[in-house]
């Protein structure tokens, strides 16, 4: 990908199907030790619209390379998009510190699976609910190894889709 300037500290660059890219790879390369010792850093930012850009993770001289999450094959807005815009910035460490964390893509996008994640198991263990029949209540009456087998059936599931619990079931 070509990043032009678009700036002052600030390119821009297209990554093409975007539905198609589950991650993004980001590093800083050795010419970029001089920004550092002044004390800046590099931002990633995302655009699906063409106006608003979300920030998707940060590198600084602490982390100079990551791997981030995208989200975009699970975003409706994105599976049959052409292209989405990636946006670097270089900025002073003080103001990432601020954002990190704050409206991340990366952030709120690993909640998000944790929530589906945690779901899953949730329905996992629904499946052993048992009516008492003295009251009528409900109770969740689980075998000792029913964590074991769900993280066992939760790996089969994943090597065969790595994204199957993102998927909306009722």
């Amino acid at each position: 990908m070509d990043f032009v300037p678009v700036g002052n500290n600030r390119y821009a660059g297209s990554i093409p199907q975007p539905g198609t890219v589950p991650e993004l790879t980001f590093f800083m390369l050795p010419s970029f030790q001089a920004a550092l010792q002044h004390g800046m850093g590099l931002s990633l930012y995302c655009c699906k619209d063409g106006m608003n850009w979300q920030l998707l993770g940060s590198l600084t001289g602490q982390k100079t390379s990551d791997v981030f999450r995208t989200g975009w094959p699970n975003d409706s807005d994105l599976t049959n998009a052409s292209e989405v815009k990636i946006g670097i910035a270089i900025e002073p460490l003080g103001d990432i510190q601020k954002s990190v964390g704050l409206g991340s893509f990366e952030v709120s996008q690993r909640l998000n699976e944790a929530q589906f994640i945690a779901r899953d198991l949730y329905r996992y263990m629904e499946s052993f609910t048992q009516r008492h029949h003295q009251n009528g209540q409900e109770y969740l009456i689980l075998p000792t190894n029913c964590i074991n087998k769900w993280i066992q059936r939760f790996e089969r599931k994943y090597r065969r889709d790595p994204t199957f619990f993102m998927k909306e079931t009722t």
